[in-house]
């Protein structure tokens, strides 16, 4: 009985020295925790200011920019939808290849003349110039340069309400055949320019549905015939104005 007795006590002190070593261990343990959070609360606390001040000074000093998509081009231009700029770009293009070539380059370029052409100038295009001038230029070996003069080119918008646009492209042009130079003449070209529904390769959809050329002694000449029509233009206008005025006058 005694023996048990003291068995027993054994047990609980040891039982009791275990429980009171844990309490130490589970103790130490909240300690480190303590002091890692606040060790972590004193690190991130500065970080939180700093980013705080930060995000302030971007959104005051940040510029809103709204980015809005283009508007979709429409699928056909009226000719009075569009500015001189793309006619005289597209007179300048298809005189370019039309009137500066080689002999090996010049069906190329006739070809891609033809895109830009329009009835009746494509009719008219095939029968005179893909038919007869390709096989002259070949025959012969001729070589052209036609140098544009951009201070005289003109756009003429008096038929726009049928939907013509006529430019006028003039410039000078050096021939060579059979290599021989042939002397320089000038040239002015005459397009009146139409629209169709545009594609990728035609921006604005700007065709050509009639091409003339005028030979002329000089540039100077054709400019001398640009100031007296501009001086007759004024006159007659001139001669309106005072017209109208004399109309008013009798009408009061």
């Amino acid at each position: 009985m005694f023996n048990v007795l003291k068995r027993d006590l054994s047990y609980l002190e040891r039982i009791s020295a275990q429980t009171g070593n844990s309490s130490v261990l589970l103790w130490e343990s909240f300690r480190d925790h303590a002091y890692l959070w606040r060790g972590l609360s004193i690190l991130l606390f500065p970080i939180t200011l700093v980013a705080l001040v930060g995000v302030a000074i971007m959104y005051l000093t940040a510029d809103t920019m709204i980015e809005v998509p283009p508007k979709r081009a429409p699928q056909y231009y009226r000719v009075d939808q569009l500015p001189d700029r793309p006619f005289i770009d597209m007179g300048k293009e298809i005189i370019t290849l039309l009137s500066s070539y080689t002999a090996e380059r010049a069906q190329e370029q006739f070809v891609q003349v033809r895109g830009y052409l329009w009835e009746p100038a494509l009719s008219a295009f095939d029968q005179e110039v893909m038919d007869t001038e390709l096989k002259t230029i070949r025959d012969t070996r001729r070589t052209q340069l036609f140098v544009i003069d951009p201070r005289m080119i003109q756009v003429d918008r008096s038929d726009e309400d049928l939907g013509v646009v006529t430019v006028r492209v003039p410039g000078t042009r050096q021939k060579l055949i059979g290599g021989q130079l042939v002397p320089t003449d000038a040239a002015a070209y005459f397009l009146k320019l139409s629209t169709v529904p545009r594609n990728s390769l035609n921006e604005f959809g700007i065709v050509a549905v009639d091409i003339r050329i005028r030979v002329v002694a000089s540039l100077a000449l054709l400019a001398e015939e640009d100031r007296k029509q501009a001086s007759e233009k004024k006159r007659m206008e001139r001669r309106k104005r005072q017209g109208m005025a004399q109309g008013r006058s009798v009408a009061r």
